[in-house]
């Protein structure tokens, strides 16, 4: 039988159970404070101009989200067609930029911050709907503040924005409830109630389920079966409320459809499926939180349907809807905790087909588990007297797990790529996860790694959208990973690249040649694309430059200038503002021994980017390769197709040619010299030092082994066999 709760909620109780969830957040999230800026952050914090400056006001107040004035395939792609208007939230970026410039711990802090005060707001709710029940009150409170899916937007800078919007959407329902049970003078409270509407929804447009939670506020809450009243508060609060959200709706939709173009809809039996797995996945997640990440089920339509998932979705939709209306006149605070969870679900669950390739996020469970943390109250209150404590005890001991995995999942954000590397590990088969990882593995120069994550990206890719383009994308970034991972050594890969680069710039001139099908042998594997549907095409199309660019990277280290020169100008011209086609075009020249036309390509690199690494690492080698080839000039040598029979121009080439990085043309010109001079011990030096450095430590050691076989066992040789060991175990690191 049902026990009374506490017979009064004091003041200081209040105060105490606010302060109890507030350390207890700040304790669990306080390491965020050491993230660095991980995945969109970069783009709109680290590389968005727009915010560094506050003449871009007026400017950030009037553009989307996502045009953030960077070139990028993938971002303009984001900017077409996430149609987001969230202007509030790039504003808080601008105000953190003036606070810390790139000082990452700013950011944090601000969402740390900006989270503590979404816990005190939902204190308000919590204790309007339990204004007598102290555990009631502190359960609900506790789940949404502690749960282990805030992670993500708490402790990931670009996930702030559903922070930023339940900060605005929490006020707006209990200023829409204390309008709805004022019987006069509402006036101040409703239209306070419109503002705080409105900067939620341009905090992030899934604030207008506001418009269905209102109504039902009313009905179950409020007018209580009073028909007169419900409908007198419709007039004046529902219906302006619906209809204006509706209008915001179709105009947000007209917009899309004018900047996206028409979209085919989905089938019925493709949307719903779509509905209920992403459903079930949400209370899988609620249920067992404790691997969060940022890429949950993604793609997940394109598998095979889980059915044991799809189940679970329609059993919560099914029980769901059944459960508000059994619980709708006995249990009221029950049905209205249940209709905060659903209403809040449904942006993001599909009921409205968004074309989302991420079907379950973190962050997007952020509003919802308000709705859950009011159920569990409710439930709480509910409990006997007896039963009371023991319950209250266990939502303890799992809050106090909540708070260990929010502190472990919070050191994920500190480095970038043990931040890919756990989404990865909890998000098997998840193309974009296994890209960005490799993406951070090439940065820590562990390219083996990075290219097997790269073709594990490729193949899912391949599966999940074989006709929109990306295993094209993830095949061009793979054979340029390739090349650079092999130091340029591997004769007969640079063979295919070439091959399979002139294959697709054939097919995106000629879009009537039927054989559509393009393989590329990449170690053991062979990787497959087919170039035959519009989508695969236009992405083909807009990798020209990428094309032209590999192409004559790869010629440029077979020695092939001339017509690797060829491939980088058509490149260039195409995008004559690239940072790396300049850079890639003034070594082929500088290796072509066209010094001036190099040195002029650099000039251009550093008006490009002045502070770029790749800029200053570009001119300091022309500044040594400069006395090299004016030597050869003197010994009448012009990069003729005869070799050389003077050693001098092949130890000067294979100097020259380590300089500007072409390790294939520096082993041709110092087995050439060897084979002139076999007593050049310098030169097999550099050779096995060289092939090392490459990787190749088999042709290395054989240097050294011929080396000791003709000179013997000098103690020179036993330094360089180190220093040989040495190079390839750094470059291996």
């Amino acid at each position: 039988m049902h026990t009374p709760p506490d017979p009064a909620f004091s003041p200081r109780r209040r105060l105490a159970v606010l302060l109890a969830a507030l350390v207890l957040t700040a304790l669990s999230y306080a390491r965020s404070l050491e993230g660095t800026f991980i995945w969109d952050d970069v783009a709109l914090v680290v590389q968005n101009r727009y915010i560094k400056n506050t003449r871009y006001i007026g400017r950030n107040l009037s553009s989307t989200f996502w045009d953030v004035g960077m070139v990028s395939t993938d971002l303009d792609t984001r900017s077409k067609t996430n149609i987001y208007y969230r202007p509030l939230v790039t504003l808080t970026y601008m105000a953190d930029y003036w606070l810390y410039g790139l000082k990452p711990w700013g950011y944090h802090l601000t969402n740390l911050l900006a989270h503590l005060v979404a816990v005190g707001l939902a204190f308000l709710l919590v204790r309007r709907l339990f204004p007598a029940d102290p555990l009631a009150a502190t359960a609900a409170l506790l789940v949404f503040a502690l749960h282990p899916s805030r992670s993500e937007a708490v402790t990931w800078i670009s996930g702030r924005t559903d922070v930023l919007m339940a900060i605005f959407f929490i006020p707006a329902v209990v200023l829409y409830w204390d309008s709805l049970a004022a019987e006069r003078g509402r006036g101040v409270r409703l239209a306070l109630a419109w503002l705080f509407y409105a900067a939620a929804v341009l905090c992030k447009e899934t604030a207008i389920s506001l418009a269905l939670m209102v109504p039902l506020l009313d009905l179950l809450l409020v007018s209580r079966g009073e028909r007169a009243r419900f409908w007198r508060n419709a007039k004046q609060v529902h219906l302006p409320l619906v209809a204006i959200t509706l209008v915001y709706v179709v105009l947000r939709l007209l917009l899309q459809r004018k900047l996206v173009g028409p979209q085919d809809p989905s089938p019925l039996g493709h949307w719903a499926m779509t509905v209920l797995e992403t459903v079930g996945r949400y209370a899988l997640l609620v249920v067992n939180p404790y691997q969060p990440s940022v890429q949950h089920a993604a793609y997940a339509t394109a598998r095979t349907p889980s059915w044991p998932i799809l189940a679970l979705g329609g059993a919560i939709l099914v029980g769901g809807a059944a459960a508000i209306w059994l619980a709708r006149r006995r249990y009221p605070k029950v049905a209205w905790a249940l209709v905060v969870a659903g209403a809040a679900l449904a942006p993001v669950s599909n009921v409205i087909p968004l074309r989302l390739n991420v079907l379950v996020a973190d962050r997007f469970l952020y509003l919802p588990l308000l709705g859950v943390g009011l159920l569990v109250g409710a439930g709480l209150a509910l409990a006997s007297r007896r039963l009371r404590p023991l319950l209250f005890g266990v939502l303890v001991l799992v809050v106090a797990t909540w708070g260990v995995t929010a502190h472990v999942r919070a050191g994920d954000y500190t480095d970038n790529l043990r931040f890919w590397q756990a989404t990865a590990e909890s998000s098997p088969g998840n193309p974009v996860a296994e890209e960005s990882l490799a993406a951070a593995l090439v940065n820590k120069g562990r390219y083996r790694e990075a290219e097997r994550w790269l073709a594990m990206a490729f193949q899912n890719w391949t599966r999940y959208e074989p006709k929109e383009g990306r295993p094209l994308e993830m095949l061009l970034r793979l054979v340029d990973l390739r090349m650079r991972g092999s130091g340029g050594l591997d004769r007969a890969f640079l063979e295919e690249v070439v091959a399979f680069t002139g294959r697709l710039i054939h097919l995106a001139k000629d879009t009537k040649d039927p054989a559509r099908r393009v393989t590329l042998r990449i170690g053991k594997v062979t990787m497959v694309v087919m170039v035959d549907s519009p989508m695969v095409h236009e992405r083909l199309t807009k990798a020209w430059v990428d094309l032209h660019a590999l192409r004559g990277s790869a010629l440029s280290w077979l020695g092939r200038d001339a017509e690797a020169l060829a491939a980088l100008k058509e490149a260039l011209r195409r995008s004559p503002d690239a940072l790396a086609t300049n850079i890639t075009m003034a070594i082929a020249h500088a290796r072509a021994l066209e010094l001036e036309a190099a040195q002029r390509l650099a000039r251009r690199a550093r008006d490009l980017e002045p502070d770029a690494e790749a800029t200053s690492s570009l001119l300091g080698a022309l500044d040594q390769a400069v006395p090299r080839i004016q030597a050869l000039r003197r010994l009448g040598y012009h990069g003729t197709a005869t070799p050389a029979s003077d050693p001098q121009v092949h130890r000067l080439l294979g100097e020259l040619y380590v300089l500007l990085r072409a390790p294939l043309r520096v082993r041709g010109h110092l087995e050439r010299l060897i084979a002139l001079d076999p007593n050049d011990r310098a030169a097999r030096a550099m050779l096995a030092l060289e092939l090392a450095a490459g990787g190749d430590l088999v042709g290395a050691l054989r240097v050294v082994r011929d080396a000791r076989t003709r000179f013997g066992n000098e103690g020179g040789l036993e330094q360089l066999e180190r220093q040989v060991r040495q190079s390839y175990d750094a470059r291996k690191r």
